[in-house]
């Protein structure tokens, strides 16, 4: 409600405060009457209920009048007047009262109908449970029933599955509910991108605008504990991700969202994160390592491919020496397709965003032989 504009001393104000404070608590009283059928005899019964403000709302008789004396300038000449009118207003109005009642058979009716509709809503979802239960799922209920050590258990099994990795898979239970972490322990292949593979692009933006340094994120990629976000693992594949301290290969991405795909086949998500209520089966965690136990890559069983060449359009590439940095800039008219660019990162270089060029420091009176790689004669 706007301001009153009120010029005649504080005491005057306040006594026109008060007349409008009261009307607007008899506004938001009111009585309801309501009627209802004890189920246990089947009896019809009437109540009456008086709601205080923090049931109800202004009724728009007294709103309109408040907003009628809201947009009058009080002064000297109509000081009386409008008190006066207020002071009539506020003695003649009286509680509303709703008349919510209904008749024996109106009740009963609405009961059939809530009864009809429950059990079509009880039908539908045996019948769901049918068709899940058919494909060889779980249902709702039955992921319940599991229990989460059960749960760990069955995840356990069917992680083992997977070749070339090892995880070790937890459950911890509290007050609160109960959580599963998954841990990659070991790999037969690289699940962590190798730092000088990253983009420049990706660097920059992950300095965090100087509050880490290269060699500090350097350091971070190539630790061997990294707790990831279980969201990244839904989206596609984006080599420029950060995801939660780590950049993972293609093919550790791909792991992820296997994993995460197992371990969700047993949750529920049931929350509602705008009124900051949670109802989940299970937490799940995932992460690379363990703090007290870093992931170990057996480089010894990693298979290593072999540099292939393929033919490149020479007319689509431009080769230049940067004398400066005693590197190579390599400029294409068109993207480059993933095979060549994988083959230009295997071979140490990198793409620079500013220049939007390949290069590589270092470089110099090697031309001939990223030439031969990239088929270009």
């Amino acid at each position: 409600m706007q301001d009153l504009k009120i010029n005649l001393g504080k005491i005057n104000a306040n006594k026109i405060r008060a007349l409008i404070s009261d009307l607007e608590f008899k506004g938001k009283s009111r009585k309801e009457h309501k009627s209802y059928l004890d189920y246990t005899t089947d009896e019809y019964k009437e109540s009456e209920t008086i709601l205080t403000s923090l049931f109800g709302e202004i009724d728009e008789e007294v709103l309109n009048f408040l907003n009628l004396v809201c947009s009058i300038e009080i002064n000297e000449d109509n000081y009386k007047e409008v008190m006066q009118e207020l002071k009539v207003f506020s003695d003649s109005y009286q509680y509303k009262e709703v008349d919510l009642r209904k008749t024996k058979e109106e009740l009963i009716k609405q009961r059939a109908e809530h009864e009809t509709a429950q059990k079509k809503q009880e039908e539908e979802t045996a019948k769901q449970n049918a068709e899940i239960k058919a494909s060889g799922n779980l249902t709702h209920s039955e992921k319940i029933s599991l229990g989460t050590k059960e749960i760990a258990k069955q995840i356990r099994e069917k992680l083992k599955k997977i070749a070339g990795v090892k995880f070790s898979v937890t459950m911890q239970s509290y007050s609160g509910g109960s959580s599963i972490s998954v841990y990659l322990m070991e790999s037969n292949f690289k699940v962590i991108e190798d730092f000088k593979n990253l983009s420049d692009e990706a660097i920059f933006k992950y300095k965090d605008g100087g509050r880490r340094t290269e060699e500090q994120l350097k350091e971070m990629q190539e630790g061997g504990h990294f707790q990831l976000n279980t969201h990244y693992t839904h989206e596609e594949y984006n080599k420029d991700l950060w995801n939660n301290g780590v950049f993972l290969t293609e093919a550790g991405h791909k792991l992820f969202r296997e994993v995460n795909k197992i371990v969700n086949y047993y949750n529920y998500d049931n929350s509602d994160i705008q009124s900051d209520y949670f109802n989940v089966n299970f937490y799940c965690h995932l992460s690379i390592g363990k703090w007290d136990k870093p992931y170990i890559l057996n480089e010894a069983e990693t298979k290593t491919e072999a540099k292939t060449e393929i033919k490149t359009d020479v007319e689509e590439i431009t080769f230049k020496t940067n004398e400066e940095k005693n590197g190579l800039e390599i400029y294409f008219k068109s993207k480059p397709n993933e095979e060549i660019r994988n083959l230009l990162k295997s071979n140490g270089f990198r793409w620079g965003r500013f220049n939007r060029c390949w290069y590589k420091k270092d470089y110099a009176g090697l031309e001939a032989e990223i030439k031969k790689v990239l088929g270009v004669v």
